[in-house]
């Protein structure tokens, strides 16, 4: 599939897509996704790939300094 396939799909399809790919990579139930990237389409399918298979996408704001995107991935992992 090229990219030129996903730019023709619905964006239900894309989604459906990228669930199969986020199982492939092996991230089940429970899991925790940490997303760190602008909001665009590609962040929306991630949310619906997340919740398909019952995983969380945790957040971290791109523009945030080094010592505060380190505090979230420790608030995250509860250390």
């Amino acid at each position: 599939m090229t990219f030129e396939d996903i730019s023709l799909m619905d964006g239900q399809q894309v989604a459906e897509l990228v669930a199969s790919c986020v199982e492939k990579a092996r991230i089940e139930e429970n899991d925790v996704i940490t997303l760190m990237m602008p909001n665009t389409p590609e962040a929306i399918y991630l949310f619906y790939a997340a919740s398909k298979i019952g995983a969380t996408i945790h957040i971290i704001d791109y523009n945030m300094d080094k010592e505060d995107i380190e505090k979230q991935l420790k608030d995250q992992l509860g250390q």
